[in-house]
């Protein structure tokens, strides 16, 4: 079944079992054109290489829902870190593209993310995730995204960085994905 919101048809109920359909918040950002992704990666590091991005929020009212993550071959810790404060050379570092989650959507994301800044002083340290196939201390994750635990509504017009250090020889990405409401 569906019916007509504000011009477009809207499925309300399956078809075959007439239960109502639902869809999850994360998702639906995705649809509305204002989920977005930004990610930098490093092909070869070394222990204790890092790879850094910078994000700042906009002094709006905008509401920025982060679920930061990594991917990696091997051990590593991702950080993220709130008020960090940069400096020369590199200050924020070089901005990244935003990709639109809806690729149909002119929509863009009011957050800037950057990478490979130079950093004066960490700020809070916020969160804290590990990888690997062993962890450290036994504290290992796979790698998850789950919304409910990892999900993070940041401060307006607040500077974080969002760090992933490598434990041994590995290829790592780190990225951020998000929703602004």
């Amino acid at each position: 079944m569906s019916e007509i919101v504000n011009g477009k048809s809207v499925e309300t109920n399956d078809d075959i079992t007439s239960s109502i359909v639902s869809i999850e918040v994360g998702h639906h950002k995705i649809h509305d054109g204002k989920m977005f992704y930004a990610e930098h990666h490093d092909a070869e590091m070394t222990d204790t290489d890092k790879i850094e991005m910078v994000l700042v929020t906009p002094n709006s009212d905008v509401r920025i829902h982060l679920i930061p993550g990594a991917g990696v071959t091997g051990e590593a810790t991702l950080e993220l870190f709130r008020d960090v404060v940069t400096t020369t050379p590199n200050g924020d570092g070089t901005v990244l593209t935003n990709d639109n989650r809806d690729e149909n959507s002119s929509e863009e994301a009011t957050l800037v993310v950057t990478h490979t800044p130079s950093i004066s002083s960490d700020g809070d340290l916020r969160q804290t995730r590990y990888y690997g196939s062993t962890g450290l201390a036994g504290t290992a994750t796979s790698g998850d995204d789950i919304r409910g635990v990892n999900e993070r509504i940041l401060e307006k017009n607040t500077k974080y960085l969002l760090r992933l250090t490598a434990h041994g020889n590995i290829k790592g990405r780190t990225y951020a994905n998000w929703y602004e409401v």
